[in-house]
């Protein structure tokens, strides 16, 4: 039997390969997504889908995860993440992170960030400059 923990596990997985269908594939159709970059909520799997593919075009980020619980109905993620220019060099400081998973049923329905290492402003405005001018782009959690 999968847990809620696995899907989480395999998303994780998927994120890494960019395999972004793959990930979706495991998402509920009215997700909720932080937009950590612009401080928003996007809503819906074309959303997020548009968001990577702004992110991805700036720098590619790698989770490293660690502990993955389930606590009550929510799964908690913590990953290490270093996030790499497209040109080769690492955008900002590595950081860990810790993210809330709810579901609807079977699939992820909200993802929120429950903590977040200090992410320099310089980090920030830079993916917003590189993502063009709808400041769109950034984080991908």
């Amino acid at each position: 039997m999968t847990t809620r923990a696995d899907v989480v596990r395999s998303a994780y997985q998927r994120f890494n390969e960019q395999d972004f269908e793959g990930v979706l594939e495991l998402f509920d159709a009215d997700v909720e997504w932080p937009d950590a970059v612009n401080d928003s909520v996007l809503y819906g799997t074309n959303a997020v889908r548009a968001y990577w593919a702004r992110h991805f075009e700036v720098a590619v980020p790698t989770e490293i995860l660690g502990e993955v619980v389930e606590i009550g109905d929510a799964v908690v993620a913590v990953a290490y993440r270093q996030v790499y220019e497209r040109a080769g060099g690492t955008f900002g400081p590595p950081a860990v992170v810790v993210h809330r998973f709810s579901f609807r049923g079977e699939r992820i329905a909200r993802m929120e960030i429950t903590a977040l290492d200090d992410t320099p402003d310089y980090v920030v405005e830079r993916f917003r400059r590189r993502a063009g001018r709808d400041g769109a782009g950034g984080d991908p959690a």
